[in-house]
């Protein structure tokens, strides 16, 4: 029923016919109950729901249309809300999303909350997905004007019992010129927002036509990924790791590469971002594990004469909030045999940051089975020098941005050297990752780095040339110059 503000409510109708002692008709007895909060709104936000905002976005068609008008819609997904739920339970992450309900609303003009069709709203249209339709805009800019408004609220920490917890949101933008229905619309909107997040998240877009083709592109990935772990088109690449106290191996990083049927050898720069959106970097991270131990175990029994060599694995960031990580590392090790000093695992400063108290009892956890703990990329996310200390970490990896700028002059070498002088203050080993040319190795030789890593000294390799370096290294013990080892490619993936 159309209310007197303008807008619609949603009614219960109930009704009987009066008749008289012959059976006619009379006349009809009822009641009508409003139960629009029940029927149109969120229980737990008490926003507008998905149902309200397709007809609120269908008047605004039908207005525009009619106007010759210019709308906006906004669809904004949460960044790490399946990390605060998985690590902070349910409770936590209803809190947050009521949290992040009021700054929207804040965040956008607000009028009446079931207002006419020109007016702006935002609606929750499931989990921890929301929208905004902005009607009455002139130009394209007024929508990334309520977009950056929208992400700097959300850059503010949210609490729960005394804990901070950091969480962003990735948001599309469709304008009505951009589809003729509201499902087509409200779709585009949300194909900018995936945009948004394999850019970098914490961020916006708008939907132009080449965004469907790659959304489809990326869809058929999703899914060759689960084909492809069942039936274990997944290889590793090792890439050495020198020390610079005697140039010898001392350890590998596996890096995970996909064996496709039709396209050959794929880097993890085309399917590692679209794992991570889904729990199948869970499942590909859990492989990569079990596989780099059982490898490495299978080298250490090949060469008993060497020097024991470690093996450095990445954990991503939904692998870090999963809780069965501990269990999954413990496994890998004793199906293997493999010692828990010879692995390595890393970790990224973001996936740190974003849940610092689970990560810190996780990280525990795994130093309390002599499992060594990298930190990846270090400078490049938003790291607390105070949680530095804390995160119980042997080793501190330079970012290869910083390397590869060393010799340039724009700062990057004073970077370098003060993470040095950091790390090796807090008693942490350094890696450089990403040396590619001498000058570079020989100015890291000069600053007092541990280890190098790098295509200078050999790009990944599979298995069986990893192995023939480990023969190279048990027959000729030290290897002098980066010749010996495999020669140089194209830049690191």
């Amino acid at each position: 029923m159309r209310h007197k503000s303008g807008g619609y409510i949603w009614t219960l109708s109930r009704g009987i016919a009066v008749r008289d002692q012959f059976g006619t008709a009379l006349r009809m007895a009822g009641s009508q109950t409003d139960i629009t909060e029940g029927k149109i709104a969120d229980p737990l936000t008490h926003l507008p729901n998905r149902l309200y905002f397709i007809d609120r976005l269908e008047s605004a068609i039908e207005t525009a249309r009619q106007q010759d008008d210019l709308f906006a819609v906004l669809f904004i997904d949460l960044d790490q809300f399946k990390m605060v739920n998985d690590s902070l339970g349910h409770a936590a992450g209803d809190e947050l999303l009521i949290d992040v309900a009021g700054r929207l609303r804040t965040g956008i003009r607000t009028g009446s909350r079931l207002g006419g069709p020109a007016q702006s709203f935002v609606a929750r249209i499931g989990g921890d997905e929301f929208a905004v339709l902005l009607g009455h805009i002139v130009h394209e800019s007024d929508a990334s004007t309520v977009a950056s408004r929208i992400l700097e609220r959300l850059t503010e920490p949210f609490q729960f019992e005394g804990r901070s917890m950091f969480v962003s949101a990735s948001i599309g933008i469709a304008l009505s010129s951009s589809g003729d229905t509201a499902e087509e619309i409200l779709r585009n909107a949300d194909t900018a927002m995936y945009r948004a997040k394999s850019n970098g998240k914490a961020r916006y877009e708008f939907f132009n036509e080449g965004m469907r083709e790659r959304v489809i592109t990326r869809f058929e990935v999703e899914n060759g990924l689960r084909k492809a772990i069942e039936e274990q088109q997944f290889v590793v690449h090792y890439q050495p790791i020198v020390s610079l106290s005697d140039n010898n191996i001392c350890g590998f990083e596996a890096l995970v590469r996909w064996n496709h049927p039709e396209r050959g050898l794929m880097p993890p720069g085309e399917f590692i971002p679209v794992a991570e959106e889904s729990e199948i970097i869970v499942l590909l991270g859990r492989w990569v594990l079990r596989e780099s131990c059982r490898q490495m175990a299978e080298w250490h029994r090949s060469f008993p004469l060497l020097r024991p060599l470690t093996i450095s694995v990445n954990v991503a960031t939904r692998q870090l909030s999963d809780s069965r990580l501990v269990e999954d590392v413990e496994s890998a090790l004793a199906d293997s045999g493999l010692s828990p000093q010879s692995l390595a695992l890393e970790v990224t400063e973001s996936s740190i940051m974003g849940n610092a108290q689970q990560t810190l009892a996780t990280l525990d956890r795994l130093k309390a089975m002599n499992v060594g703990l990298e930190i990846d990329d270090f400078g490049t996310g938003y790291s607390s020098l105070s949680y530095l200390q804390r995160l119980p970490f042997d080793t501190l990896k330079i970012d290869r941005s910083f390397v590869r700028e060393m010799t340039t002059g724009n700062g990057s070498l004073n970077i370098v050297k003060a993470i040095l002088q950091l790390a090796h203050s807090l008693k942490l080993e350094v890696i450089a990752e990403g040396v590619e040319t001498e000058s570079q190795s020989c100015k890291l030789r000069e600053l007092g780095c541990d280890y190098l890593q790098g295509y200078l000294l050999s790009c990944p390799v599979d298995a069986l040339k990893a192995e023939l370096l480990c023969r190279e290294v048990s027959g000729a013990g030290l290897i002098s110059h980066a010749s010996a080892l495999v020669g140089a490619g194209n830049p690191e993936t």
